[in-house]
């Protein structure tokens, strides 16, 4: 399968179902098939190229969404900036990225056009939400532009997203995600999340980073994908009451918002039936609270980095069996889960070899999730070779 059949799924499948919701606007599948390859027949004519890169300045957004539909049918490969970043942060992706197209949001267009003397390479910027000179303004493109899916071949190992670290160990690093593993880490989504046509699915964290790929897996499955721009408790809220929602991602200190939050009782939020976190165990005290606020809810946690997107997931079963105050209870909470589908996880020691339960040791992620973009040292380009990754020391 190409990485664009990602994309025409929907609007093949479901063409007249609302695919996408991005605060105020609705986009069939219809809509939105027709706006990818309209994206994509611009960057053709700004002159990209298969192998060329596209950088993205944006918050979540139909247009986050159509900027990487647009590359899986051009050939060309997307890198998103942090746009919390500093502005000198943002230069350094940017200057990493060695784009020559960037689309970027009103709210940072004027710091991009400060900064413009420092990116030499890059020929186009593209605003959205506005108009600002020297920018080009983006619905204009899209209205002027063919609605024709481009032919453009394109291969499995091309690059297709490009994924910055957070930067909390070193300078952010690139790490590269071909179509192959994009759509790996797709399917194996899909199947942690049991992703179906049904699903009404709310992304709250920021797709520069990998929950860009929880968003595709949607999609691929041809649900409904509804984005978050910014973190508010009450949109949230009510963005899951008006559209049903019943599948959505929260960090735990978010969660923990909106169980503290007094409002929330006043949204019927008994849509929600799955919910995804990361970054953090879940406190005991926040899933006892949870399952008050949320009786229908279930917990799912991810577990993984910038490169190797989610290989590990502690599933709701396991959530159950961590409530009860035991010394096994207290362990599985705190645990990463176990390996998902398409990936392979172990913890060994230092001469490789798998250690004990309670037993410290490192994570090797392996299978069809991990990057092929960041270089590491000679003791994990080894294990690189025999088809693992390690974190860079």
């Amino acid at each position: 399968m190409l990485l664009k059949e990602l994309y025409n799924r929907g609007p093949r499948l479901y063409p007249d179902k609302v695919g996408l919701i991005d605060g105020d606007r609705r986009f069939s599948y219809r809509e939105a098939g027709r706006r990818y390859n309209q994206l994509a027949n611009v960057l053709l004519n700004f002159g990209l190229r298969r192998g060329d890169r596209l950088g993205l300045l944006l918050k979540n957004s139909a247009e986050f969404i159509e900027a990487h539909a647009a590359g899986a049918k051009t050939g060309v490969a997307v890198g998103a900036v942090n746009y919390r970043l500093s502005l000198d942060g943002m230069a350094k992706i940017i200057q990493s990225l060695d784009c020559r197209v960037l689309i970027v949001d009103q709210e940072y267009a004027e710091r991009i056009q400060s900064i413009r003397a420092e990116l030499p390479f890059l020929e186009t910027c593209v605003v959205v939400g506005g108009e600002i000179e020297g920018m080009h303004e983006y619905e204009s493109l899209i209205r002027q532009s063919s609605p024709a899916e481009p032919r453009v071949d394109t291969g499995p190992h091309d690059r297709a997203a490009i994924v910055y670290t957070t930067g909390t160990t070193g300078p952010a690093k690139g790490a590269v995600a071909t179509r192959e593993v994009t759509l790996n880490r797709v399917y194996g989504c899909s199947i942690e999340l049991a992703f179906g046509p049904g699903d009404r699915y709310l992304q709250v964290l920021p797709m520069f980073h990998v929950g860009l790929h929880v968003a595709q897996s949607i999609l691929f499955r041809a649900g409904t994908l509804a984005v978050l721009r910014d973190w508010d408790v009450e949109t949230f809220c009510r963005t899951v009451q008006e559209h049903r929602i019943n599948k959505t991602n929260l960090a735990p200190a978010l969660l923990n918002f909106v169980l503290n939050w007094p409002g929330a009782r006043d949204f019927d939020l008994s849509s929600l039936e799955l919910m995804l976190y990361g970054a953090a165990p879940m406190p005991e005290a926040i899933i006892l609270k949870a399952k008050r606020l949320l009786p229908n809810c279930r917990l799912v946690q991810a577990y993984g980095s910038s490169e190797t997107f989610c290989p590990v997931w502690l599933q709701p079963d396991e959530h159950a069996r961590s409530l009860g105050g035991t010394v096994d209870s207290e362990q599985r909470r705190g645990s990463c889960g176990r390996a998902g589908a398409l990936a392979m996880a172990r913890v060994v020691n230092e001469q490789g070899d798998d250690v004990r339960p309670g037993e410290i040791g490192e994570v090797l992620i392996g299978g069809g999730y991990r990057d092929v973009g960041v270089p590491w040292p000679a003791r994990e380009n080894r294990r690189r070779a025999e088809g693992w990754l390690v974190p860079q020391q």
